[in-house]
């Protein structure tokens, strides 16, 4: 599972009482495999502080699932231009913010917003 966003808020560096630790914890807790993406965070902040590797874009594996935590505007600047590189082939992707378009859904992805 891929989680774009680490940050507390869009487009900034700031983890203090990010919620997203809450789900990366919950997956864990089920043993999956899950990898965090954030351009903005001070990684090895994050590492001290929740104990989680922020992996860098270049990276990123192909995942199942995906969850858009963070809107940063790059996620979100080129849609699903930006998100479908991250994606294997029938995918789930959550969109936590509600931010990517519903009608440029990839056919080969299911769209769940919360």
């Amino acid at each position: 599972i891929t989680i774009l966003g680490f940050s507390f808020k869009e487009n900034i560096s700031d983890i203090r009482n990010t919620r997203v630790i809450d789900i990366v914890r919950e997956l864990q807790s089920f043993e999956l495999n899950v990898q965090v993406f954030d351009p903005y965070v001070n990684k090895k902040d994050v590492e001290d502080e929740y104990g989680i590797t922020i992996v860098e874009q270049d990276a990123l594996q192909p995942a199942d699932a995906l969850i858009l935590a963070v809107a940063h505007d790059m996620f979100v600047s080129d849609g699903w231009g930006f998100i479908q590189h991250f994606l294997n082939k029938d995918a789930i992707v959550y969109d936590i913010k509600s931010i990517l378009p519903r009608d440029q859904v990839p056919k080969s992805v299911d769209l769940i917003r919360l």
